[in-house]
C-alpha cells in the first residue's frame, strides 16, 4: 500500500525512506548530517526534499548541542541523559535554524490529509504533539512513528506511557512498541482509529457541550438571579414607594381629618359665636326694645307731665287772671275786703307755694326728661356700638370662615391631588409589582426550561458517559493486556537495556582502546624506527669494536667495553 506523503523529523545521516511514498520531506538540523543527506536527496530525485532546521516553540535560531552519540544531540540535552549514559559527551555546539510546527508544515507544503508523521528526535516529540494539538493539525496525521524515552528524560510528558495516553485520548490506536533494539528508546507506531476518533470527538463534544451547557446554565442562572434581584429590588422600591404613598396618604388623611376637625371646630366656634352674637343681638335688641319702650313710656310720661305742666300753666294763668280779677275785685273791693286781705294773702301765698311747687315739679320733670333722653341716647349709642361690634365680629367671623373654607378647599384639593398621586403611584407600583411578578414568573419558567434542558443534557451526558465508560473498560482491558505483556517483557527489557548499556560502554571502551592501540602503534613505529637507527649504529660500533680488537690491547678501552657490556 503506497503512502501519499511522509514528514520525517530527525531522520539522521541514513534516513529510512519508504520506497512507496509519493513524497517525503526530511527534517534534520545537525550540521554534520545535513551535507550527507543532501547528497542522498539529490540521488533520490524530486520526491524527496530536505529542510535543514530544528523543531522548536518559535521560528528563529538556537544553539544545537552535538554529542558523541548523535541520536541524543538536540537543542537541549537533559542531565538525565548523562546519568543514563556515563559515556555521553557534548562534542560541540552549532547555531541552527528553528521552525515552529505551523511554519514547518507551511514549508513542507503537506497538501493531503492522512499523511505519515515520523519523528526520531525524542526531545522534539512533546513539543511537536502539543503544537499539533494547539493548531488542530493532529487530525490530518494518519500514522505516527515516534521514538521516545522509556522514562521522562526530556521532562514531564516525554516518556512513552505519557505519549501513548495522550494519543489514545485523541483517537489513535497503538499498533506496535518496538523496544527490542533499545528498551530505553522505544519506537511507537500509532494509527488513527476512526471509530475511536469519532468516540473521542463525541466525548469531547459532549464534554464541551456539557461545559457550555453548564456555563450557559450558570450564566443564565446568574442572569436569572440578577433579574430576580432586580425584580425584588423593583418590588421593594415599589413597596417602599407604596408605603411612602400610603404614609403620605395617611398623613394627608390625618392632616385632612385634623383640618376637617379644625374646620368643624371653627364651624362650631363660628356657629357658637354666631349664636352668641345672635343671642347678644337679640338681647341687645330686646334691651333696645325695652329702652325704646321705656323711652316711649318716658316720652309719654314727659308728654303727660308737659300736658300737666301746660295745664298747670293754664291753671296758673287762669289763676293769675282769676287772681288779677280777684285782685282787681279785691282792689275794687279793697275797701270792702280789707278783712279778707289776710285770707287772700294766705291764698296768694298758697298759690305761690303751689306755683313754686309746680315749678319745682316741672324742673324735676325736665331733669327726669333730660336723664331719660340721656339714657335713651346712651342706650341707642350702646345699641349702635353693640350692633357695630356684632357686625364687625360677624364680618370677622365670616371672613375667618371664608378663609378657613378656602384653606379647607385648598387642603381638600391637596388631599385629592395626593390621593390621585397616591392612586397613580400605587397603580404604577402595582403595575411594576405585576411586571416584576410576571418577569419572575417568566424567569421561573425559563429556569424550569433550563432545568429540563439541563436534565436532557445530563441524560445525554449520562448516555455518553456510559458509552465512554464502556470504551474506557475496553481500553482498560487492552491496557491490562498490554501491562501483562509488558510485565512479561519487562525483565528481558531491563536485562537487554543493561546489556545494551554495557555494550555501549564496551564500545566506548573498545573505541578508547582502539585509540590507545593506534597511539601505541604509532609509538611502536617510532620506537621501531629508533631501534633500526640504533641497530645501524650498533653495527657501526660492532665494526669499530672489531677494528679495535684487531688493534693492540688498550686497558682503558677494555674497561669501557667491559662497562658497556655490564650496562647492557
Amino acid at each position: 500500500m503506497s503512502t501519499a506523503e511522509v514528514l520525517y523529523i530527525g531522520c539522521g545521516p541514513a534516513p529510512d525512506i519508504d520506497p512507496d511514498a509519493e513524497r517525503v520531506v526530511l527534517v534534520e538540523p545537525s550540521p554534520d548530517h545535513v551535507p550527507v543527506i543532501r547528497g542522498q536527496v539529490r540521488e533520490m530525485g524530486s520526491r524527496v526534499r530536505l529542510i535543514p532546521a530544528a523543531v522548536a516553540a518559535e521560528t528563529g535560531s538556537a544553539p544545537f548541542h552535538i554529542c558523541n552519540f548523535s541520536d541524543l544531540s538536540g537543542l537541549d540535552v537533559p542531565a538525565a541523559l548523562f546519568d543514563l549514559m556515563p559515556g555521553l559527551k557534548q562534542v560541540k555546539t552549532a547555531e541552527v535554524q528553528t521552525l515552529s510546527v505551523a511554519d514547518l508544515l507551511k514549508q513542507a507544503r503537506i497538501r493531503s490529509d492522512g499523511y505519515v508523521l515520523r519523528c526520531e528526535a525524542p526531545g522534539v516529540v512533546p513539543q511537536l504533539l502539543h503544537q499539533l494539538l494547539a493548531e488542530q493539525g493532529l487530525d490530518r496525521v494518519a500514522t505516527l512513528w515516534l521514538t521516545v524515552g522509556a522514562e521522562p528524560f526530556h521532562g514531564p510528558g516525554s516518556d512513552a506511557d505519557s505519549v501513548i495516553r495522550l494519543l489514545q485520548d485523541h483517537g489513535y490506536r497503538l499498533l506496535a512498541r518496538e523496544d527490542e533494539a533499545d528498551p530505553d528508546w522505544p519506537c511507537l507506531k500509532f494509527e488513527q482509529d476512526k471509530g475511536l476518533l469519532e468516540l473521542t470527538r463525541a466525548r469531547d463534544a459532549a464534554n464541551a457541550a456539557a461545559t457550555e451547557a453548564q456555563r450557559t446554565l450558570e450564566t443564565e442562572r446568574a442572569e436569572m438571579l440578577v433579574r430576580l434581584k432586580e425584580s425584588d429590588a423593583a418590588r421593594q422600591v415599589a413597596e417602599t414607594k407604596a408605603a411612602e404613598m400610603q404614609a403620605q396618604l395617611e398623613a394627608g388623611a390625618a392632616e385632612t381629618k385634623a383640618l376637617q376637625d379644625r374646620v368643624a371646630t371653627l364651624d362650631a366656634e363660628v356657629n357658637s359665636a354666631r349664636t352668641e352674637g345672635q343671642a347678644r343681638i337679640e338681647a341687645m335688641q330686646a334691651d333696645l326694645a325695652n329702652v325704646q319702650d321705656r323711652a316711649k313710656a318716658l316720652g309719654a310720661q314727659r308728654d303727660g307731665l308737659r300736658t300737666q305742666s301746660e295745664t298747670l300753666v293754664r291753671e296758673r294763668d287762669a289763676a293769675r287772671q282769676n287772681g288779677q280779677a280777684q285782685l282787681e275785685t279785691a282792689q275794687a273791693e279793697l275797701a270792702e275786703a280789707q278783712k279778707q286781705v289776710e285770707t287772700l294773702s294766705g291764698a296768694r301765698d298758697r298759690l305761690r307755694a303751689e306755683l313754686e311747687k309746680t315749678k319745682t315739679e316741672r324742673d324735676t320733670l325736665r331733669d327726669r326728661l333730660g336723664t331719660v333722653n340721656q339714657e335713651r341716647d346712651a342706650a341707642r349709642t350702646a345699641a349702635e356700638t353693640v350692633r357695630t361690634n356684632t357686625r364687625a365680629q360677624i364680618a370677622a367671623a365670616q371672613a375667618e370662615t371664608a378663609e378657613l373654607q378656602k384653606r379647607v378647599e385648598t387642603l381638600r384639593e391637596k388631599a385629592d391631588r395626593l390621593q390621585a398621586e397616591a392612586e397613580t403611584t400605587g397603580a404604577r407600583a402595582r403595575a411594576d409589582l405585576k411586571t416584576a411578578n410576571e418577569a419572575r414568573a417568566r424567569a421561573e419558567a425559563q429556569l424550569v426550561e433550563i432545568r429540563k434542558a439541563r436534565a436532557e443534557v445530563q441524560a445525554q451526558l449520562t448516555k455518553t458517559g456510559t458509552e465512554i465508560s464502556a470504551l474506557q473498560d475496553r481500553v482498560a482491558a487492552l491496557i491490562r493486556d498490554r501491562d501483562t505483556q509488558r510485565a512479561a517483557a519487562e525483565t528481558a527489557r531491563a536485562d537487554l537495556g543493561m546489556a545494551l548499556r554495557m555494550q555501549a560502554m564496551a564500545a566506548a571502551d573498545l573505541k578508547d582502546l582502539q585509540d590507545r592501540h593506534t597511539a601505541l602503534s604509532a609509538t611502536k613505529d617510532k620506537q621501531d624506527a629508533l631501534l633500526g637507527q640504533l641497530a645501524l649504529q650498533l653495527g657501526d660500533v660492532s665494526e669499530h669494536l672489531q677494528q679495535i680488537e684487531a688493534a693492540p690491547a688498550n686497558p682503558r678501552l677494555e674497561r669501557d667495553a667491559t662497562a658497556k657490556k655490564g650496562g647492557a
